[in-house]
């Protein structure tokens, strides 16, 4: 009885690691977090993460952004964890 609880548990174990070229390894998961992405004049776009620490003009001069560059800015919860649904 102990050989098969020890058995399965090794399986569930085994069920959280992933297969990558013969190495078994365990993924970790990232922590999600908020960015700002700053939609310009010209239709393209920039974005930081969002630092408590950090003011909106800091992060403007971080992107080399002019006040006069930028149409909109977004807060975006970013969660690395999830799948690109655009791919």
């Amino acid at each position: 009885m102990k050989c098969v609880i020890f058995t399965y548990s090794i399986i569930l174990l085994l069920k959280k690691y992933k297969d990558y070229k013969g190495k078994l390894f365990m993924k970790k998961k990232k922590e999600a977090y908020y960015v700002h992405v700053y939609t310009l004049r010209d239709k393209s776009t920039k974005s930081i993460k969002i630092e408590p620490w950090r003011s909106l003009k800091e992060e403007m001069n971080v992107l080399g952004l002019k006040d006069s560059d930028i149409f909109q800015i977004q807060m975006v919860w970013y969660d690395p964890n999830k799948e690109d649904k655009k791919k």
